[in-house]
Parts: structure tokens; C-alpha cells; sequence
């Protein structure tokens, strides 16, 4: 299964992620472990402390893959930036300076002050998407100016934004206050991509898989909405699968009762062979417009799959299965 962090600061000796390559070679083996096959590297840009150029970061991140294929770990790098929003960042697209999430040169991810958001955030927003440019606001459950004022971040996804949390946000390694906004903006539906943000640091180590695992069994993977922004981006080859709901004349159509899905021979995951069997779901029910059908697991918890048009006789999805 490919999962992909599109926020990380693996490079070494170009920002406060890593210091030296061999720090960086064991972030990328705790990366594995977690799970994650591909890395956007996203080292801080005109944060006011660093200045990582776009062909700087092309060239250190080509050093990166090859000293990651001679150790032998199974992590393929992509050349990104975190930038952070200032005035001359247009001057810096103008320059040809700026690395996007993807290839096109939609998805730009985007950082704010710790605590703040500057007043001429909106007119920035306008000028990016004038460009055809989606700002990716990264972590702003730690910004402290909008855990004060919420709102601040509605209106920019309501302007066509996107956001990312980090994983150890969710999880509660910054503390339970951050871990309560990280919910409530999940909860929400303001919270698209998990990444981990990860730097050599305290309490800045890979916790991806412990925040998905955490998503799957308190909330049944109501951030799946976060595929809205990674099937567009061409380095992730997202794996996908199609359940088709069908209804049985012996299954009473009420939440809580059994239901049946066949899983179409679409796309193959780790675990889901999609071979055409049935495959019997232990619960059910309706939330956020989807289906989410529910599946005992061999370690006791439940996965939980879900699919759109919960409405109809046979209603069809496309999603990420992340357990």
C-alpha cells in the first residue's frame, strides 16, 4: 500500500529537521517503519530564519534518493518547500522559486507565524488562486491564533483552501490542547491530509501510523476526505478500490444490521484482495453522506470502509483504504 508524507523535514544540514546525513537516514527508516513509501521533503522557505532555493532543494534531494537506494531503505523523496506566507511571495513565483506538493504546480503548502495570521492573508489567498494555485495551510491546529479564532481558518477553506494536520497533533504529543482542536477540526470536516511534519527534535518523531490507527477507531476515517487533494497528486499512484453496496432481501434495511459488499477487481490492496468475493460486514450505518461499513479485525478492533450514495439501491465510492 503507498502511503505518502507530504510534509517532512528529512533533508540534512538545510534547515532545523536534520542536522547531519546520518539523522537524516534514521528519520527515513522510522518513516518506513511507519509506513510511508513516498516523502515530499519540505524544508522551511522564507520563514524569516531560512532560505532553501527551489533548485538548491532539487539538487539535495537528488543526493538524498541516491544515499536512501544505497542503504537500502524504501523511501522515494519528491523536492518540496514549506513557505511560509510573507510579501515577497509572489515576487518568488514570479522567480520561479517556489516547489509545489505536485507536479502541476497546484498544491503549494503553505505556513503561517506560530501565532498569528497576517492581515493580508486573504488578498495573498486571492493573488495564489488567481495563479491557479491551492494554498495547503500546513498545522494549523498549533496555530495559536486560530485555536483563539477558529473561524480564521473556515474562511479560507471556504475560500477553496486546504489544510494539513500533523499527526502528532492528533495523537497528543503537543499536549491535550492541541489534540482537542486537532479533533473538533476533524470532527469538523476542516482536517484534509495527516502528515508528520517530523524534524530531529523532541516530540517531532514519525507518528503516522499510530495517528491513522487512532483516526480509524475514533472516528471510522472521517478524514478520507483528505483524498479530495492526494488522487490529483501524481507522485502518490493512489491505490484505490470500488465497493458496490448491494441490498438483500433478507437484510433489514435499518441501521445497525448486517450488509454484504463485493469488492471489484478496480485496483488490488494489502488488505483488501479485490477478487470479486463477498465479504461479510459485521455493522453499518450513515454518516457524512457515506455508508461505513464495519469489519472485525484479527487484532480486536474494527475497520471501517466507506462508500458514497448511501441513498441508493447500489451505491458506489471511490476511497482510500487505510487498514
Amino acid at each position: 500500500m503507498v502511503m505518502v508524507d507530504l510534509h517532512c523535514h528529512l533533508l540534512p544540514g538545510i534547515d532545523d529537521g536534520s542536522k547531519s546525513m546520518e539523522i537524516s537516514l534514521r528519520l527515513a527508516k522510522e518513516a518506513t517503519e511507519n509506513g510511508v513509501t513516498h516523502a515530499l521533503l519540505t524544508p522551511h522557505h522564507m520563514n524569516g530564519h531560512y532560505v532553501n532555493h527551489k533548485q538548491d532543494v532539487l539538487a539535495r534531494t537528488k543526493e538524498f534518493q541516491e544515499e536512501l537506494e544505497k542503504n537500502n531503505i524504501p523511501l522515494t523523496v519528491f523536492p518540496g518547500q514549506e513557505v511560509r506566507i510573507n510579501g515577497q511571495l509572489i515576487e518568488a513565483l514570479d522567480n520561479d522559486d517556489i516547489l509545489f506538493a505536485d507536479e502541476s504546480g497546484k498544491y503549494m503548502m503553505l505556513e503561517f507565524p506560530d501565532n498569528d495570521v497576517p492581515h493580508y492573508t486573504n488578498q495573498m489567498i486571492f493573488s495564489l488562486q488567481q495563479r491557479g494555485i491551492t494554498p495547503v495551510v500546513v498545522h494549523p491546529e498549533r496555530n495559536t491564533k486560530i485555536m483563539a479564532e477558529p473561524d480564521l481558518l473556515y474562511q479560507m477553506l471556504e475560500k477553496g483552501c486546504l489544510s494539513q494536520i500533523t499527526a502528532s497533533s492528533y495523537v497528543g504529543t503537543f499536549g491535550k490542547k492541541v489534540e482537542k482542536f486537532s479533533k473538533n477540526l476533524i470532527a469538523a470536516g476542516q482536517g484534509y491530509i495527516f502528515a508528520s511534519d517530523a524534524h530531529d527534535l523532541p516530540g517531532r518523531k514519525y507518528e503516522m501510523r499510530q495517528a491513522f490507527d487512532k483516526l480509524s477507531h475514533d472516528l471510522a476515517l472521517a478524514l478520507l476526505k483528505n483524498t479530495k487533494i492526494m488522487r490529483e497528486l501524481s507522485l502518490m499512484g493512489m491505490k484505490l478500490v470500488v465497493i458496490r453496496l448491494r441490498r438483500f432481501s433478507n437484510v433489514r434495511n435499518c441501521l445497525g444490521y448486517s450488509r454484504k459488499a463485493v469488492v471489484h477487481t478496480t485496483a488490488f490492496l494489502s488488505k483488501a484482495k479485490s477478487d470479486g468475493r463477498i465479504r461479510d460486514y459485521d455493522a453499518w450505518s450513515r454518516h457524512n453522506g457515506y455508508v461505513w461499513l464495519r469489519q472485525p479485525r484479527a487484532d480486536g478492533q474494527y475497520g471501517y470502509l466507506p462508500c458514497r450514495n448511501a441513498d441508493s439501491n447500489e451505491a458506489f465510492g471511490k476511497f482510500e483504504l487505510l487498514s
